[in-house]
């Protein structure tokens, strides 16, 4: 994944843990992928469930679409989400520490890539605005490691310039593959690795 384009919202999320050198090592990362990894009857499936209520603390509004999961995916979903909900305050109002990002991530220093993110944004004064939709393709859940692969649909989000003009994205895709590798701490799952997924959305 190219993490010099700033101006790519996804990458820029999924840059913002490998960036600051948070989550596991290969080794590490491998082996809770693998302990996790959901068989055939724990990948998720389409429902008619209602939607996650959208979280409206920014101008970049992020859903989640409907999916029916087990309790023990729910939770690691629902981090997730609450991920994406947090990150899209912070680079929609441009403020990391306000957005409570840090509270879902397993190191409080994995905010530092987001922090560059919003600290380029600032500089160029632009911001995020419209709606993130994030779609659940599997979860998989283990004792104290669970994935979550994603496929992020940021076709009506946009980055806007000071004068809420649409500043052009060139290497913006409208759909990404993105997996997350969380970490139970507490009884409380965290995100601790984010990584473009090696799967089709």
């Amino acid at each position: 994944m190219r993490t010099t384009a700033l101006r790519w919202l996804v990458a820029g999320a999924a840059a913002t843990l490998l960036l600051s050198g948070c989550g596991a090592s290969t080794d590490k990362a491998q082996q809770a992928k693998s302990s996790a990894t959901p068989s055939a009857s724990a990948r998720t499936d389409r429902a008619s469930a209602p939607p996650t209520p959208k979280v409206k603390r920014g101008p970049l509004t992020v859903r989640m679409t409907p999916v029916k999961l087990s309790a023990r995916q729910k939770e690691a979903a629902d981090t997730v989400f609450q991920y994406w909900s947090r990150y899209g305050v912070a680079v929609s109002t441009r403020d990391v520490d306000g957005s409570g990002l840090a509270l879902v991530l397993s190191a409080r220093k994995a905010t530092a890539g987001t922090t560059k993110v919003v600290d380029a944004l600032k500089a160029k004064n632009e911001k995020y605005v419209g709606v993130l939709v994030l779609g659940i393709r599997s979860v998989g859940v283990g004792t104290d490691t669970a994935t979550v692969d994603t496929c992020v649909d940021q076709s009506r989000s946009r980055l806007t310039d000071s004068n809420g003009q649409t500043v052009q994205e060139p290497e913006k895709q409208n759909i990404l593959p993105i997996a997350h590798t969380l970490v139970k701490r507490n009884g409380t799952w965290l995100v601790d690795k984010i990584d473009q997924g090696g799967f089709t959305c």
